[in-house]
């Protein structure tokens, strides 16, 4: 399945163009231009942007939480650091959870060296890179791109976490996110169309002019 998927894959990158135009066919046979069509269309066009947005952010912040890792452990003498670092970095792109998990593998491999003050050094290792990310990495690389607070953000990657495993938390935070946006110019929409057909403020309004 995984190689099927693979292959899938690499024929949609390929032919992108074509599987966009096939889409873009079958999607004007079902709605044209009616109201529903447009809406879709600016739905999608919202959890679109705040995928790529965040995708984007957190990827290049594993990266570099790798690197660091990596390097931080190496320093402090811990074996497969490299390796370490690169399981570090892909599990950093769950919030809140992947840098538990990362500083909890580099103790067993400081605990599995035989020294036991290397379990110390590991953990030190890792909470230097975690606040290196939390106070520099992310607030520059991801920044307000996906704009939750972390109480929505917790709750995001719990209800992810118990629907759809570790893909579920993955995806938990930019659908929450896209959630949010919506939901928000949803309300500004309304309470515009309220003010705009408001007697009070049309008199306003009239009297101004």
């Amino acid at each position: 399945t995984f190689f099927i998927a693979l292959v899938i894959s690499i024929y949609l990158l390929k032919d992108s163009e074509y599987f966009l135009g096939l889409c873009k066919k079958l999607y004007y046979l079902i709605f044209r231009k009616s109201k529903a069509g447009t809406k879709f269309t600016y739905v999608f066009g919202v959890i679109h942007e705040v995928f790529a947005k965040y995708l984007r952010g957190q990827l290049l912040e594993a990266f570099f939480v790798g690197i660091l890792s990596a390097i931080s452990l190496s320093i402090a003498g811990i074996d497969y650091a490299f390796i370490i670092g690169i399981f570090a970095g892909i599990t950093n792109m769950i919030p809140y959870v992947g840098p538990i998990v990362g500083t909890i593998l580099a103790a067993i491999m400081g605990l599995l060296s035989g020294t036991p003050i290397k379990i110390l050094y590991a953990v030190i290792a890792m909470l230097i890179v975690q606040q290196i990310d939390s106070h520099l990495l992310a607030p520059k690389i991801v920044g307000d791109s996906v704009g939750l607070h972390a109480v929505f953000t917790i709750l995001a990657i719990l209800i992810g976490g118990n629907v759809g495993g570790i893909l579920g938390m993955l995806l938990a935070v930019p659908i929450a996110a896209s959630c949010k946006i919506l939901l928000n110019n949803w309300y500004e929409s309304y309470m515009k169309d309220q003010h705009d057909s408001n007697p009070i403020y049309q008199h306003k309004a009239h009297e101004k002019e």
